[in-house]
């Protein structure tokens, strides 16, 4: 999921998450943990993130080739209508 900003709705099923990614060829490098307190900071993130050309998906579940299968990609309603 590179260049994606990733979120996991359940913190103890990173571990599954994570060795899917390796299963599926991803460079899992750094990476960093922090809980979403509210709907405000969400938001902010995934505006930042977007605004910064990068996309947003939550739970990815990826297949051996590294295609997601599984999980939410969220996008811009303005960059969808432009399409």
């Amino acid at each position: 999921m590179n260049g994606h900003l990733v979120f996991i709705t359940d913190p103890l099923g990173f571990g599954k998450l994570r060795a899917n990614g390796l299963d599926a060829g991803m460079a899992v490098g750094a990476y960093e943990m922090r809980i979403v307190d509210a709907d405000s900071s969400f938001d902010k993130m995934v505006a930042d993130t977007l605004d910064n050309g990068l996309g947003v998906v939550i739970d990815p579940l990826l297949d051996k080739q590294g295609q997601l299968v599984k999980g939410y990609i969220l996008a811009d309603i303005e960059t969808l209508r432009t399409r």
